[in-house]
């Protein structure tokens, strides 16, 4: 689990992290991430209150390596 907004910030606020895929991702390829969004402050994602999720379509391009 990754934390990218610090407890107590103040809404609205914009972050921004740069994950990478762990397989290549070919052209054509229908390929989603999905992220689970959670409120709480615990390190462990089951000790915390899941309030949605966010689903974004994977560019194409070899794995560990961002684009932008």
């Amino acid at each position: 689990m990754t934390l990218v907004i610090e407890r107590s910030t103040t809404f609205p606020t914009k972050r921004s992290e740069i994950f990478t895929t762990a397989e290549d991702m070919a052209d054509g390829d229908d390929r989603s991430i999905v992220f689970h969004v959670y409120q709480g402050g615990h390190h462990l994602a089951a000790h915390n209150h899941r309030v949605g999720t966010v689903v974004l379509r994977a560019a194409a391009g070899p794995a560990w390596c961002p684009t932008h």
